[in-house]
């Protein structure tokens, strides 16, 4: 007869006997989806991986240390910057940057500041590039412009903006959208990249109310603005000066010896990755806003928390009253409060601004 402790040892052995019994069942019988949940188990990890790194297409967070900008572009701030690049096109428009007199600019040339904000004007548009360079004068920043002038009469009105912008001697005059005039302005583009000058290129029918350069601080070869109508638009767009940027700017002057329009080869290329390594972010729509948004009073009411960094005064609808395109934009900017010309004179510092003109 077994003692109490004795029944109950076997007990629990038989126990143990039975459990062990059943796991080696199951493992018998289930052992071929083994490999299948290891792999299911990698699968996960790596597109949880995925999320989190840095891709072109996808809303990231980015804050860079007062060092790193320094060093990326010469400026001094005087708070800490934390900076979201918001890439998608589904995102709301609140502002994640502190307010304009958080920091300020000191850069004074070229060399210092390794890029250059390049733009182009002709007669017609002397007021709107007059314009475009006050709304950037009200933020206390002064980064090294270069405008081509397109003619003369551009050339001697310009003249009359500041005694410190460095002019050039106008040359033969192009008319403005022509090939030549877009050929050119992109060849003076890669000129600037491949003097490892980082290049943002802007209409002078922008305004800007922000500076927009914190929103280039994550290192994708090029920052492309969008409008509902023609996708990316070269309108505003910043070109970092890397192999991959001097290659499309390059095969980019090629198909333009075929193709007038600068905006149809540019949504080309990107759209049929000519250049493959390259990496591009969508600027946000919701601060770099296009006219087709901006002076629709619907979509402003529904946006009303928007910031605009910069405003580009295209997509407005002409009427029988507007004498040209360009008589129809300045009403409309001057209409929404985007009209900063006066008679008192540009403030640039000495050497900060230069005026270049097509040869």
């Amino acid at each position: 007869m077994l003692m109490p402790y004795e029944y109950m040892k076997m007990q629990r052995l038989q126990s143990i006997r039975r459990k062990s019994l059943i796991f080696r069942t199951l493992l018998q019988r289930w052992a071929f989806l083994m490999p299948v949940v290891l792999i299911g188990v990698f699968v996960i990890g790596h597109v949880l991986t995925k999320q989190q790194s840095v891709e072109v297409r996808h809303v990231q967070k980015k804050a860079m240390s007062n060092e790193e900008v320094n060093t990326e572009y010469g400026m001094h701030y005087n708070t800490a910057y934390e900076s979201m690049d918001r890439v998608g096109l589904g995102i709301d428009g609140s502002s994640t940057s502190e307010s304009n007199d958080t920091y300020k600019s000191t850069i004074n040339n070229e060399k210092e500041s390794g890029f250059t904000v390049l733009a182009m004007s002709s007669y017609t548009y002397v007021d709107m590039t007059e314009n475009w360079l006050r709304s950037i004068e009200t933020l206390h920043i002064y980064p090294n412009i270069t405008i081509i002038a397109t003619d003369l009469a551009a050339y001697n009105e310009l003249t009359k903006f500041s005694d410190s912008l460095s002019l050039i001697q106008a040359p033969t005059p192009r008319k403005p959208g022509d090939r030549s005039y877009t050929h050119f302005r992109w060849k003076y583009v890669l000129d600037l990249l491949q003097r490892n000058q980082d290049v943002l290129v802007s209409d002078v029918d922008t305004v800007w109310l922000e500076n927009p350069f914190p929103y280039f601080w994550n290192r994708h070869d090029i920052f492309i603005s969008w409008n509902p109508v023609s996708k990316r638009c070269p309108g505003l767009i910043f070109l970092r000066s890397t192999q991959n940027t001097i290659q499309f700017v390059t095969e980019f002057i090629n198909r333009l010896s075929k193709e007038d329009s600068d905006t149809k080869v540019l949504n080309f290329m990107i759209d049929n990755q000519v250049i493959p390594t390259l990496t591009y972010s969508i600027l946000d729509p919701l601060r770099f806003i296009s006219g087709w948004f901006y002076f629709n009073d619907d979509w402003r009411t529904r946006h009303a928390n928007v910031s605009p960094v910069v405003i580009h005064a295209n997509g407005i609808n002409m009427t029988s009253k507007d004498a040209d395109w360009h008589d129809a934009q300045v009403k409309h900017l001057k209409k929404y409060g985007l009209w900063f010309n006066g008679n008192a004179k540009l403030t640039w510092e000495a050497g900060t601004a230069s005026f270049v003109v097509a040869k």
